[in-house]
C-alpha cells in the first residue's frame, strides 16, 4: 500500500512541477515519475495512465539513458495491458522506438526499443498497418549493428512486422 500512497502524493505534484518548469529541468521530473511508475502495482497504474501516458512519450525524447529504459520497460508492459490506449499514440511512438533502435548509444535501449517495436504489432490491425513498410525500411540499418543481441532483436521485430497482415492472423 505505501507504493500506492506515495504515488498518489508524489504524482500530481510532478506533473505540475513538470508543466511549469523550464525545459532545461523537465527530463528530472520525468525521470522521478518514470522510476515512481516503474516500483507501482500494475492496478494503480492502469487506473492513472490515461493522464501519464503524454507525459511517457515525451520521456521518450530525452537524452538521460536511465529515464529513456525505464520508460521503454513501461510501455513495454503496458502495451500487452493496455492495448487500447497505446494504440492511440502510435503516430508518435513508432517514430521515436525506430530512432532509439537505431541511434541510442546505450545496448539496453536499442534492445528495448527493437521490443516495443515489435510487440506493437499485437495492437488492432487497422492502427499498425500504415507503419509497416516505414517500420522494415527503418530496421534494416539495426540489421547492420555492430552487436549481435541488437541484430537478433532486429531480426525478430523484422518478422513480426513482415507477418502482420498475413493470411495466418
Amino acid at each position: 500500500m505505501y507504493k500506492q500512497r506515495i504515488f498518489i502524493q508524489v504524482s500530481p505534484m510532478l506533473t505540475k512541477l513538470f508543466h511549469s518548469s523550464t525545459k532545461e529541468t523537465k527530463h528530472l521530473y520525468l525521470c522521478a515519475l518514470s522510476h515512481i511508475l516503474h516500483w507501482l502495482p500494475k492496478q494503480v497504474l492502469l487506473s492513472e495512465i490515461p493522464t501519464l501516458l503524454p507525459l511517457l512519450v515525451q520521456s521518450l525524447s530525452c537524452e538521460e539513458t536511465n529515464l529513456q529504459l525505464s520508460t521503454l520497460e513501461t510501455f513495454y508492459s503496458l502495451t500487452h495491458d493496455v492495448p487500447k490506449i497505446i494504440s492511440q499514440y502510435v503516430t508518435s511512438l513508432v517514430p521515436r522506438y525506430s530512432h532509439l533502435a537505431q541511434d541510442a548509444p546505450s545496448l539496453k535501449i536499442r534492445c528495448m526499443s527493437l521490443k516495443c517495436l515489435g510487440v506493437l504489432t499485437v495492437l488492432p490491425h487497422h492502427e499498425v498497418y500504415p507503419y509497416k513498410k516505414q517500420v522494415i525500411q527503418s530496421l534494416a540499418k539495426c540489421l547492420d549493428d555492430q552487436k549481435r543481441l541488437v541484430r537478433k532483436e532486429a531480426v525478430q521485430c523484422r518478422n513480426e512486422w513482415f507477418l502482420l497482415g498475413s493470411a495466418a492472423e
